[in-house]
């Protein structure tokens, strides 16, 4: 398993180096020196914040239950640095959330902490799903749309299977022994060796388990202040993402319509679920460039533009992920032996 994902992220690492060589690396270089210093302290202040509202979204969930926004917080940005080394991008990170929360914070046991899990990605499909129907609409009249279209309009099937599915667990709460098996099962696939350990004792316990999850399940569905709430902060995360990658080119003194952006991620991130590489490392850059460049944007600038979005939400995330899961084991360890 180890060996497999240093193979696949050196794939992914390679595939970027093509990238970067194939736009031209004198140009691409050039054009991220146009970006000034000030403006990479807001992408990476936009970047803290986004990461903050994330946490907050699964926050107003829990927080009834005495959990604390700095444990969420901790938590989150590890998460996020789970999402970012499995194959499929932007998923993965949730039954790493759902097993780390209780060991932070005592307030919740793992099945509330679970089911809270399910309503927070339920939050996140609602602007997701709006976002591909805008951009689907948005796609009928650009001059690209033979190219955009299949990659759109799987976007709008896609999101809108998961919120059905989604929807369906949330209703049917008998079938959640499926949804708890899916999570054991890919807990137990995961190269981390104390997670495979607590998914084999979970699947012992798992009808106590069910039966704790569905009663957290009516709970937590059963504020709807709480799931408009969360809808909300959900839409302005993914209005700050696409803002963020319209000022990166402004920034480089190429403007890009919105509706532009919202066209290419809604594109990228259908696509990225199919990357075999961690992150959808190399893949991820190599489509959004493409992608771009379908808009008669200079090779060079879209590969720049991709590059350093991609520092900010990839790299400066996954560091935020790796100290929050170094405090987290060092929080434990000190309470556990001092």
């Amino acid at each position: 398993m180890r060996l497999r994902f240093a193979l696949l992220l050196l794939l992914g690492v390679l595939l970027v180096a093509f990238v970067f060589w194939y736009s031209g690396p004198e140009e691409v270089v050039r054009a991220v020196l146009r970006v000034s210093p000030v403006y990479f302290v807001l992408l990476l202040f936009l970047q803290l914040f986004m990461m903050l509202l994330w946490a907050l979204k699964w926050w107003i969930v829990v927080r009834h239950l005495g959990v604390s926004f700095r444990s969420i917080f901790l938590v989150s940005s590890a998460g996020y640095l789970f999402n970012n080394l499995t194959p499929v991008n932007m998923l993965g990170g949730e039954p790493v959330m759902a097993y780390l929360l209780p060991k932070v914070d005592k307030n919740i046991n793992t099945e509330r902490s679970a089911a809270s899990i399910v309503v927070n990605t339920f939050f996140t499909l609602f602007p997701v799903l709006g976002l591909a129907l805008l951009a689907v609409a948005l796609g009928l009249d650009d001059d690209v749309s033979l190219q955009m279209g299949l990659p759109l309009f799987a976007g709008a099937l896609v999101v809108g299977g998961v919120l059905v599915v989604s929807v369906f667990f949330l209703v049917r709460l008998d079938y959640s022994r499926y949804l708890v098996a899916w999570t054991i099962g890919l807990l137990k696939r995961l190269p981390v060796g104390f997670l495979r350990a607590h998914a084999l004792d979970a699947e012992r316990r798992v009808d106590s388990i069910i039966e704790n999850f569905n009663d957290s399940m009516r709970k937590s569905m059963a504020d709807r202040g709480v799931l408009l709430l969360g809808v909300c902060i959900s839409t302005v995360i993914w209005a700050i993402y696409i803002l963020q990658t319209k000022l990166i080119f402004d920034f480089m003194g190429f403007s890009v319509p919105v509706g532009t952006v919202v066209r290419v991620k809604i594109a990228a991130i259908v696509i990225g679920f199919f990357s075999i590489t961690p992150g959808a490392v190399g893949i991820w850059e190599g489509v959004n460039t493409w992608l771009f460049s379908l808009y008669a944007i200079p090779l060079s600038t879209a590969t720049a533009a991709v590059f350093i979005e991609r520092f900010f939400s990839f790299w400066v995330g996954n560091v935020i992920g790796l100290l929050a899961i170094v405090y987290i084991g060092a929080s434990y360890l000190l309470e556990k032996y001092v």
